[in-house]
């Protein structure tokens, strides 16, 4: 039993610290394969070896879920794809990983309450010079 509790603590660090290496590597895949739309979890399962449902016990583990991971990715993104000028919300979107431009928009409303086209125009002005308007 002494034994059990001497290597416990050192499992669960070894445990803690396996589950973020697999969130950071889940991270970097949603990073990439987002904008190509290969950012599923059964896509990103398959890459890191494992059944969909094992990686999502793996990150429940970790504290998070797939959806967070992947949301995380979106808002950390957007900011980078609305300063692209050429890109319309719909390119967006599909970089984004939505079948669909109003799937977007209501995934961005949701998260901050207004709408994808409200949000960059509102950028724009932010980043106008003063007296161009």
């Amino acid at each position: 039993m002494d034994e059990v509790r001497k290597t416990a603590p050192a499992e669960a660090v070894e445990r803690s610290e396996k589950s973020g290496a697999l969130v950071e590597e889940l991270a970097r895949l949603a990073r990439t394969g987002l904008p190509a739309g290969q950012a599923t979890l059964t896509q990103c399962a398959d890459i890191l070896g494992m059944a969909p449902r094992t990686l999502q016990r793996h990150l429940v583990a970790a504290g998070t879920s797939f959806g967070e991971v992947i949301n995380t990715i979106r808002t950390e993104q957007l900011p980078l794809y609305f300063a692209n000028q050429r890109l319309r919300l719909g390119d967006i979107a599909t970089m984004m990983g939505y079948a669909s431009q109003s799937a977007f928009t209501r995934w961005h409303v949701d998260r901050f309450g207004i709408t994808p086209r409200a949000a960059r125009k509102s950028e724009q002005q932010k980043e106008a010079p003063r007296g161009a308007h």
